[in-house]
């Protein structure tokens, strides 16, 4: 899955002065930016045990990564499902 954002995009958000700081400290490099866990689920332990209840509930493993916003691979990883 490919969740690049066009560094345009990220000026646009950030600012020219912050932009160009970024770039002059991190040129040529990677930048993760952590997803964030909704205001539903205070960490991923609890997400994850909301996951495996629907998943034992008979919900889908597409169903799942579009409810709780994560892909399929994330999902089987959670359940165990390879």
């Amino acid at each position: 899955m490919n969740n690049m954002v066009p560094l345009s995009k990220v000026e646009a958000v950030i600012g020219s002065e912050a932009y160009q700081k970024l770039l002059e400290r991190f040129p040529g490099g990677h930048i993760y930016i952590k997803k964030v866990i909704d205001d539903i689920f205070p960490d991923k332990q609890s997400r994850n045990k909301a996951i495996l209840n629907d998943y034992y509930a008979g919900a889908s493993r597409a169903e799942l990564a579009a409810k709780y916003c994560l892909s399929v691979p994330s999902i089987d990883k959670i359940t165990g499902k390879r």
